[in-house]
């Protein structure tokens, strides 16, 4: 009777009911589950849809699913009510049917699922059972790019040359509807101030244009290069003095005693800023004084240093010597001098007189001058030394004198011995 009363009072103990109300309960479930109602349905939520072409007529036809394949449903599932609730998105493999696509357009495909967990399971329903995809056909087209550099401008004395664009082309690949409405390909640069420096601006986005000039926003077409290098050569301007040079200049004679004209006595050029100002002249050639008569004529070409531009595309530039009042005279000379001699040889001429030596200078000069006037060089530092007989080139001056010169190439014969 104790043991009775003492059950009774148990189960008027409140926490006591609490907790055996619990565990009868999850008693109740297991046997519902397990024995009474085992199955149930489930829906599982966010599984991607595969919208397949390969073989198919769709795929013969170039076809290419452009828009809605990246789409995700739910999937109503009936199974072992253990089993299913362990399943996920990836035990189940949802495709489309594209039989019906027959074109270019949109279509409302219906959606086959198929179950792939390896569970014995149901696929019930398709929430929902149709997917709105988009066909067309793929096209690629290339398109060379424009430069937009209208609000670009070049400060004064400096002159932009032919804009560089790397790569100078873009292939772009979508669907031929989009495809076909790119009028052109562009990158635009704007500038706040003046330029007045070679500019590179790397990575610039390349934009689609409509054939009347709009931007175009075209989501399922890709570039193969989305941006390019731009480089803008600014060069800068100046103007320099042409200057002619001359060789086998006689250190008596003055150039200003030779009277010229000259066709461009300046030329405009540009070039890097950071190497134009470094010059101050253009040399256009050399005069050989020894080739040189008072009415000689040059023709030079024009050459630049690398990188510069001839901004009047001048080519070429004419030299005509103009002395009226300049004359010839031809005399034998016979002051003839051995110079730089080796201390181990000694060397003799055997020549005794160079006959018939050219020289130019005013009438009035030149009709008072003798041969004992000029004299002739044997410079021996400039020449082989070997015992034996040698023809050795001679340069012949008129020191005395600044308005002449000796014209033609002359030479005198040697003897070379061995120094006792």
């Amino acid at each position: 009777m104790a043991k009775t009363n003492k059950k009774i009072k148990l189960f008027e103990n409140k926490r006591f009911l609490q907790i055996f109300s619990f565990v009868v309960a999850v008693i109740a479930w297991f046997l519902v589950i397990f024995f009474v109602s085992p199955e149930t349905d489930d829906i599982i939520s966010d599984v991607p849809v595969n919208v397949q072409l390969s073989g198919t007529a769709a795929e013969r036809m170039g076809l290419q699913a452009i828009e809605g394949m990246d789409q995700t449903v739910s999937v109503r599932i009936h199974g072992n009510r253990r089993k299913i609730s362990e399943l996920t998105a990836d035990d189940i493999a949802l495709s489309v049917s594209v039989s019906g696509v027959t074109g270019t357009g949109e279509y409302e495909l219906p959606i086959i699922g198929k179950n792939v967990s390896g569970t014995d399971m149901e696929i019930v329903e398709i929430i929902p059972s149709t997917l709105n995809v988009k066909f067309d056909k793929l096209v690629s087209k290339t398109f060379e790019i424009d430069l937009d550099i209208s609000a670009v401008d070049i400060a004064d004395g400096f002159v932009m040359e032919d804009e560089v664009i790397t790569p100078m082309e873009v292939t772009v690949t979508g669907p031929q509807e989009e495809v076909d409405q790119i009028g052109s390909c562009r990158i635009k640069v704007v500038l706040s101030d003046n330029l007045n420096q070679t500019l590179t601006v790397k990575n610039k986005r390349i934009d689609l244009l409509s054939q009347s000039g709009g931007v175009l926003n075209l989501e399922n077409v890709t570039l193969d290069n989305e941006t390019a290098t731009v480089t803008i050569p600014v060069l800068q301007v100046l103007e320099l003095p042409v200057k002619l040079s001359f060789i086998n200049m006689p250190e008596y004679l003055s150039e200003k005693a030779l009277k010229y004209t000259i066709s461009n006595t300046s030329i405009v050029i540009a070039g890097p800023p950071a190497l134009v100002n470094s010059y101050s002249q253009i040399s256009v050639g050399y005069v050989d004084v020894k080739n040189l008569t008072p009415t000689s004529s040059y023709l030079f070409n024009v050459n630049l240093p690398t990188g510069f531009v001839n901004m009047e595309n001048i080519r070429t530039i004419s030299v005509k010597f103009e002395m009226g009042d300049y004359v010839s005279k031809t005399f034998d000379v016979s002051d003839i001098r051995v110079v730089n001699q080796p201390l181990n040889y000694d060397v003799s001429v055997t020549t005794k007189v160079i006959d018939s030596v050219t020289v130019y200078g005013p009438q009035d000069v030149l009709e008072n001058m003798t041969a004992t006037d000029l004299v002739a060089e044997i410079d021996v530092s400039g020449q082989t030394i070997s015992k034996g007989q040698y023809r050795y080139p001679a340069s012949i001056y008129v020191p005395a004198r600044d308005k002449v010169w000796v014209s033609g190439e002359y030479s005198v014969m040697v003897v070379v011995e061995e120094a006792e």
